[in-house]
């Protein structure tokens, strides 16, 4: 369930499904980079690179929910690892 909090709240604003993933300096960087982008939105000057930064935001915020993701699908699938031990001979 963790896994579609992470991707749903990362499609919503950049870095917060990074955080939650505990993915902190990635996270926090691209919730900095969403804010940022949103600001110079809201003062009206350079609005093309806003929603450059804010698309470079959003799609590496997908990336890393991606990623954590298909690391959940893993552990869910392998949650224990077997090793076997052989006995050596007498």
């Amino acid at each position: 369930m963790k896994k579609y909090i992470v991707i749903v709240s990362n499609v919503v604003m950049p870095g917060v499904g990074s955080l939650w993933a505990g993915k902190a300096p990635q996270g926090a960087l691209q919730l900095l980079i969403a804010i940022l982008a949103i600001l110079l939105w809201m003062t009206g000057s350079l609005r093309i690179f806003a929603i450059l930064f804010f698309v470079f935001a959003w799609i590496w915020g997908m990336f890393t929910a991606m990623r954590y993701k298909r690391h959940a699908d893993q552990v869910e699938l392998y949650p224990v690892t077997i090793v076997e031990r052989r006995s050596r001979g007498p």
